[in-house]
């Protein structure tokens, strides 16, 4: 909620267990680490790696629970209230923030595409104007201008894009 980054929860929850402080605070009833246990060949001892590894994978397990519960609320909340003001998208859907961590459209269109987030955000606040519209109306990625962002990752996300969505992707004449 204060938006700290995922590294910082994962020092956060590690120093903490380093401490000597409630090291399952997380995991009161010890479901995750029971089970993390049975499917680790290795041994857990304070201060190890694997100790530091569980304390991560708890602190994900209860993210993912989070997320997966606000996610539920707010897409029946967003449900119920796309059918009662009898609209096809509302101005500030949470569900869609949650879902994507975004409203803008194109980023959302892009993830939906296959690219991951940073790659999307990238390519959407670039100053190459790389989202166009056909003739039709309809979305089409400028791949020309996407290879002048010389960014490799987004060049291979493209490549393994392109072979499901060819017609989403055109060519503009310099």
């Amino acid at each position: 909620m204060k938006g700290d980054n995922l590294h910082q929860l994962c020092d956060f929850t590690i120093q903490r267990r380093k401490r000597g402080k409630e090291s399952n605070f997380l995991d009161r009833s010890q479901n995750v680490r029971d089970n993390y246990g049975k499917n680790n060949r290795y041994g857990i001892h304070k201060n190890s790696l694997n100790e530091s590894n569980l304390s991560i994978y708890v602190l994900l397990k209860a993210l993912d629970t989070i997320q997966f519960k606000f996610g539920n609320y707010f897409l029946k909340l967003s449900q119920a209230l796309l059918k009662e003001q009898q609209v096809d998208k509302l101005e500030n859907d949470w569900y869609q923030y949650l879902e994507y961590g975004t409203t803008d459209e194109n980023v959302i269109w892009l993830e939906q595409l296959g690219y991951d987030r940073n790659s999307a955000l990238e390519i959407t606040n670039s100053e190459i104007d790389i989202i166009s519209t056909n003739e039709l109306g309809n979305k089409v990625l400028l791949r020309n201008r996407i290879e002048e962002l010389k960014n490799s990752e987004i060049n291979n996300e493209t490549e393994h894009i392109i072979k499901n969505y060819p017609d989403l992707f055109i060519s503009e004449a310099d």
